[in-house]
């Protein structure tokens, strides 16, 4: 045969060789690009539906993207979320993690741990922990959900109630996490999700939940350099306006943040007086349970319908002892002072008698009245927890324990209500320690029987200090009648003395320069009494309206920054 022939036959042969292995590579290729194809698809429109209801870093994002990517081909799955909120110095760092199980092997596990901040709670943690759980699952996906908050658990029944139109009200626009809750319901509507939620009981034993605790700590060691996660809120379809303020988004309604900021107004009108700043401030307020210490003024509702007259009383006593308004020979010298000539107790006569030195007077004994007042106060605080406790009670440990709490409720140095700890006298005054409350739930086991301990106890002791009050009443009407003071000459009303005391004698002659001296002195008078109404921080006067408006917004705008309790308070109320 030719060289020419057998090279063309080399040709033809190799031509039939490659299209053969191009038609069986696109055989062995063409089930797989489909699926592969409608993978990436499904990724990229994962991404974007991320992005559009998270703002956060890249990283995070990725993460999210990742476990999407691992449950993407399951039809359902489980997932362990838990949330924390933590305090980092005053300012609070909430954590959020969950944990999906896919195997018996841990490593296999889908993991995510991430922070966020602003209006600081555990609540919220566990319901972000709960959406981030939910936002990465495919379309038409079961998802069962175990959490130990009950809290977050029943936030989204209230969701599912509500898509299911089983709620006749519409109430998710009215609790504290309103964005969070809207952006839940409408990303499990996007996505078609069938929820159901399981209550675990934390600290167990449970594996997973164990797990999830611990990715959602945040870390000790670089807490603010954790990336952060928060919502989009405009990626929200159901309102019409976002509440904001100071470049925040409100995570609850317009209604409800007016109430607070009004509340904190008159908080902090209340706080700047001076019968309160005395001993009501700086870090002092932060160590009140401010919610059971108005519960404990107020025996009952005040918009109640039933009264009696010794809830009445019982009332008017706590808020005045509370507000120093009580008759004291102090307040009566200030009212009227030409009846009542001196401040000074009419019984001991060494201390000034006012609301607090009315407990702790000795002149009948000798005996100091605050050791007698520890043990009653003591044995009423045993007492009521052996109502609820009953057989298990453990008698000598409750008691060992409030012999170390109230060891030095003896001492009745009033200087000692101008510190920030909070003493026996500042518990007198009304004012119940967040100490006293965790004290109580530690004996107790939870919560909820610790705090009724403590007010039930806290009535029990205003009870008796109101009996002491209206001993020392009876004996003060005898020093009364004793200095000729009659019922008469009281309902005159106060009486303000002639002040005909002048700065210079006019009956001396001036020399020259002697009146540019002079003005020059009520100057300087003028501006020191300025100053001293002025307050710094709002440029108004110190107890004026505006000046409790300007320290209420920086104590709300911190509330939502640090996380400041609302039962307490917090730098922010330092005064001039």
């Amino acid at each position: 045969m030719p060289l020419k022939d057998i090279h063309q036959a080399h040709q033809i042969i190799s031509k039939s060789k490659e299209s053969t292995d191009t038609l069986e590579s696109t055989l062995s290729v063409s089930p797989l690009q489909p699926f592969l194809h409608h993978q990436v698809l499904n990724m990229t429109t994962k991404k974007k539906f991320l992005e559009k209801w998270f703002n956060t870093t890249e990283t995070i994002i990725d993460n999210l993207l990742t476990a999407a990517e691992k449950v993407d081909a399951l039809n359902s799955y489980s997932v362990y979320t838990d949330g924390s909120n933590q305090d980092f110095d005053g300012h609070n760092i909430m954590g959020l993690g969950w944990v999906i199980p896919i195997s018996d092997d841990t490593r296999d596990d889908i993991e995510f741990r991430c922070t966020t901040e602003f209006f600081p709670s555990s609540t919220k943690a566990e319901i972000m922990a709960l959406i981030t759980a939910i936002a990465i699952a495919p379309v038409n996906c079961k998802v069962e959900i175990l959490s130990d908050s009950q809290g977050a658990i029943n936030i989204f029944n209230n969701i599912l109630n509500n898509s299911l139109g089983k709620n006749k009200k519409n109430e998710i626009s009215n609790n504290n996490n309103m964005i969070l809750t809207l952006v839940a319901q409408q990303i499990i509507k996007e996505l078609k999700l069938q929820i159901s939620l399981v209550k675990v009981k934390a600290h167990s034993g449970i594996k997973y939940n164990e797990l999830a605790d611990c990715l959602a700590q945040v870390s000790t060691i670089s807490p603010f350099q954790d990336p952060r996660i928060s919502i989009n809120s405009y990626s929200l379809n159901q309102l019409k306006v976002i509440p904001r303020w100071k470049n925040i988004t409100l995570d609850y309604s317009i209604k409800i943040a007016t109430k607070k900021l009004n509340k904190e107004i008159w908080t902090q009108k209340w706080l700047r007086q001076n019968r309160i700043r005395w001993w009501i401030h700086t870090n002092k307020a932060k160590n009140v349970n401010w919610d059971l210490t108005w519960k404990a003024v107020h025996p009952s509702k005040i918009s109640s319908l039933t009264s009696g007259f010794r809830e009445a009383s019982s009332r008017k006593f706590s808020l005045k002892l509370l507000n120093d308004e009580l008759p004291t020979l102090s307040n009566l010298h200030k009212r009227n002072p030409l009846l009542y000539k001196t401040n000074q107790c009419p019984f001991c006569q060494i201390e000034i008698e006012n609301n607090i030195h009315i407990f702790t007077c000795s002149s009948q004994t000798g005996i100091n009245p605050l050791e007698e007042l520890k043990e009653k106060f003591k044995k009423i605080l045993i007492h009521e927890a052996a109502n609820i406790l009953q057989l298990k009670l453990n008698l000598e440990s409750l008691k060992k324990k409030l012999d170390i709490y109230t060891n030095d409720f003896d001492l009745r140095n009033q200087h000692l209500m101008e510190f920030d700890q909070i003493c026996f006298l500042d518990i007198i005054a009304g004012l119940i320690p967040n100490s006293l409350v965790l004290l109580f739930k530690e004996i107790m086991g939870n919560s909820k029987d610790g705090k009724l301990v403590v007010l039930r106890s806290m009535y029990k002791l205003k009870l008796l200090l109101f009996q002491l009050w209206k001993y020392r009443c009876e004996k003060f009407l005898i020093w009364e009648r004793s200095q000729n003071i009659k019922a008469k000459d009281k309902k005159l009303g106060r009486k303000k003395p002639n002040n005909t005391s002048t700065m210079i004698d006019e009956s001396i002659d001036m020399r020259v320069y002697d009146d540019v001296i002079y003005d020059q002195q009520q100057q300087t008078k003028n501006l020191q009494i300025c100053n001293y109404n002025m307050d710094y921080g709002s440029g108004e006067k110190r107890n004026s309206f505006n000046t409790a408006v300007h320290y209420a917004k920086h104590w709300l705008y911190a509330k939502i920054l640090s996380g400041i309790s609302i039962k307490g308070t917090s730098r922010f109320y330092k005064t001039n």
